[in-house]
């Protein structure tokens, strides 16, 4: 060599000194270092000086034959660029090229020692990693990169800054675009190379989303750490970002592609909130009406733990520019909507609708997760606007209310089916305060009262069109309870059933009067819901008063057609027998609650007193003799009595009905004519709705009397003045008289 010039091979020592690299090289073309630098190095090739003629070689000892041959250690030799006092770093390549090609692609750039001027790479403390070259007191330094399991060990030790700075390293080894003129082992060789770069990258970007998934994990954060990512994010994209629209970019796949960090690492954000969120917002298939309301739960406790863990820990360890937290959180709440939306799509029960209502409406955004107190005031909630947008909701309200319906008219089936085990039980109704007691308006109230809650809570809208649904499901369950009770009847044998079944249709009349009344309480029920309830109520109060009575009439009947006989006068079995009867029901009666009790004694008050003067008014006896008159008026008398008694003691407010039968008593004893004609004039008054028929039977039996008194008596009777009679006094005209009752035409 000559004086003044210096060889110096470049080599890596073990130690961990720290690197720096000022800059990132400006010429591609030119880095052509490769990790086996450390090793030694070969002399360049021959380059032309201005004029075109080979420059003399560094080296006077150098093979001719020396840059034709392949897979050489590579040397790096420092050259004295004479008269200008700077030296220039020469570096062969571990591959052979075209020497054409090299020399005209370093001669489109600039001169050598530019070259190694761009590369600025200094290694510092480290005397076996440098080369010094002395010549007019200037100082070059040149490094070589780790090898691929080092840089892959600072990789995995998060010591990612030098682990990048020797990536890079490795990285200008590869040739660009402009050296395409390389032999097959040459590109082998290349290839080599680039997969090893591929790998490192690939080691990078796991190492990247490995610190991004474990930040929200820890409860302390290495900002250093996160400094060093950020830095080399950006310093990644700046350098690869040309590659993008570089027309070798199709053609030179050994080019580094960008590696879009910045993106991965939002994306790596994204999917690690998917997945903490994913776990509590799903369906299981086996599953209880509650385990999402409790899913929901944990969530609210996860959301509240990860973006606390955010504004406490990782934003300070993140450069002030990327708003942290307000990613973190627009975030979560993109990714929580898109997860309950999705969720949405899956057949859901009522419970697990409304809980998704409520978390989304109620929970969400108040003091349970995005106002917590742990989150403000650094949380903007008004940025984020609706969890769910408006579409979406109405669907979920109207799948909501579906649903409500569906579970309406099951739970008031399996009502039914535990009233019908009831009656079929030998067991008595319950009693509660001396009166039959059912259930049933409790569940019915608090099913109506629970739906409307949870609705309020939610909306008005929501509220008004359940009460609806409630209110129509409601007047539909009590209008189906009087036709089971009456098919359960029909099926009766030998009257066992309505015997006992009457005990617990009582306490179902109880019940219906109960939720009747408090329905009234009701405070978010509409008027309209309410009236039509009532009405609904009352009908169904109506139809079982209508069953009792039919069952009633079944049971006497054949005791009322004992009535008006021969035997009756002598033998008042027909009559006993329906006093019993009377008695028995007035021990039911007695454990019902008004106004239903007492509507239902006027019913049955009403049918005896009708009854009995159907009796009257059929022909069954006639009596020639004043005195058997007197008896069957004596005897009618009585009966009356007895009847006004047994229903006054049941609180009977029909006090009308008890002079009817009085007033047929006194005409039928009665021998003065007159008298007779004054009773008819005072049963005409007091019933206006009594027609000459009813008083053609009633004279019947007086035989003693002859036709033209009777006619007489029937005449007076037409001329009488009538009044109008109100139709809950009308009694008269419900009986329809025999047509052989009467003993005469009266005209």
């Amino acid at each position: 060599m000559e004086n003044g010039d210096k060889v110096h091979n470049v080599r890596k020592d073990n130690t961990n000194s720290p690197l720096k690299a000022t800059s990132p090289v400006k010429d591609e073309r030119f880095s052509l270092i490769r990790r086996s630098l450390r090793l030694g190095g070969h002399e360049t090739p021959k380059s032309k000086d201005k004029r075109g003629k080979e420059a003399d070689p560094v080296s006077p000892t150098k093979d001719p034959n020396e840059d034709k041959e392949v897979g050489q250690i590579p040397k790096a030799t420092t050259a004295k660029d004479s008269g200008t006092g700077t030296q220039s770093v020469n570096i062969k390549p571990n591959f052979s090229f075209s020497r054409t090609s090299l020399l005209e692609s370093t001669r489109k750039k600039s001169e050598v020692k530019d070259k190694c001027n761009g590369l600025n790479l200094i290694q510092e403390d480290d005397s076996s990693g440098k080369s010094d070259v002395h010549g007019h007191g200037a100082t070059v330094e040149v490094v070589a990169p780790l090898s691929v399991m080092e840089i892959h060990e600072l990789i995995r030790e998060n010591m990612l800054s030098k682990a990048f700075q020797h990536l890079r390293l490795l990285e200008k080894e590869i040739p660009t675009a402009g050296s395409t003129d390389v032999n097959e082992t040459a590109s082998t060789e290349i290839m080599r190379k680039w997969k090893d770069v591929q790998l490192l990258y690939h080691n990078f970007t796991e190492q990247i989303q490995s610190i991004v998934t474990d930040s929200l994990n820890s409860s302390e954060t290495n900002a250093e750490l996160f400094h060093s990512m950020m830095d080399i994010i950006e310093e990644e994209e700046n350098i690869h970002s040309v590659n993008e629209e570089t027309e070798y970019a199709s053609t030179y796949e050994f080019l580094v592609k960008p590696q879009k960090w910045k993106c991965l690492w939002e994306k790596t954000i994204q999917k690690n909130i998917q997945q903490r969120i994913q776990k509590y917002i799903i369906l299981q298939e086996e599953r209880t009406e509650s385990q999402l309301a409790v899913n929901l739960g944990y969530l609210r406790k996860q959301v509240v733990t990860d973006i606390s863990t955010v504004k406490n820990n990782l934003q300070k360890c993140y450069p002030e520019k990327y708003r942290i937290l307000d990613m973190y959180v627009k975030h979560f709440h993109e990714i929580i909507s898109s997860n309950l939306r999705e969720l949405l799509e899956k057949q859901m029960e009522y419970n697990e609708l409304y809980a998704v209502l409520d978390w989304a409406v109620n929970t969400y955004p108040s003091e349970e997760v995005l106002r917590h107190e742990d989150l403000q005031p650094d949380v903007n909630v008004e940025n984020l606007g609706q969890l769910l947008d408006q579409t979406t909701m109405d669907k979920l309200k109207n799948d909501y209310c579906e649903a409500v319906q569906r579970k309406i008219r099951k739970w008031m089936d399996n009502l039914i089916k535990l009233e019908q085990n009831k009656w079929s039980s030998e067991n008595s109704p319950e009693i509660l305060n001396n009166y039959y007691h059912s259930p049933l308006h409790i569940d019915v109230q608090m099913m109506i009262g629970q739906h409307m809650k949870n609705a309020e809570k939610i909306d008005n809208h929501l509220r008004n069109k359940l009460c609806i649904i409630c209110m129509e499901e409601a007047k539909h369950f009590v209008s189906r309870i009087p036709n089971i009770v009456e098919d359960w009847a029909m099926n009766d044998v030998a009257g066992q059933n309505i015997s006992r079944l009457l005990g617990h249709l009582l306490a179902i009349i109880n019940s219906f009067q109960d939720l009747k009344s408090g329905l009234t309480q009701l405070d978010n029920l509409h008027l309209t819901n309410h009236e039509e309830m009532e009405r609904a109520v009352d009908d169904a109060l109506e139809s079982f008063n209508k069953l009792i009575l039919s069952q009633f009439k079944v049971k006497t009947q054949i005791h009322f057609e004992k009535l008006m006989t021969r035997l009756w006068i002598s033998d008042s079995e027909g009559f006993e027998e329906i006093m019993t009867v009377i008695n028995e029901l007035s021990l039911h009666i007695k454990k019902m609650k008004q106004p239903a009790k007492s509507n239902l004694v006027q019913l049955i008050h009403y049918h005896i007193v009708k009854e009995y003067i159907v009796q009257v008014m059929k022909k069954k006896k006639s009596y020639k003799k004043s005195i058997t008159c007197e008896k069957a008026a004596k005897r009618i008398l009585e009966q009356s009595d007895a009847i006004k008694e047994i229903f006054n003691g049941l609180g009977s407010t029909a006090e009308w009905l008890n002079n009817a039968v009085i007033y047929i008593s006194n005409i039928i004893g009665q021998n003065d004519k007159k008298m007779i004609q004054e009773k008819v004039i005072t049963l005409n008054e007091e019933y206006p709705d009594v027609s000459a028929e009813h008083i053609s039977a009633i004279l019947h039996y007086r035989r003693a009397l002859s036709n033209k008194t009777k006619r007489k008596i029937l005449k007076h009777f037409e001329k009488l003045p009538k009044k109008d009679m109100p139709k809950n006094r009308m009694l008269f005209s419900e009986i329809n008289v025999h047509s052989t009752a009467a003993c005469l035409p009266y005209v």
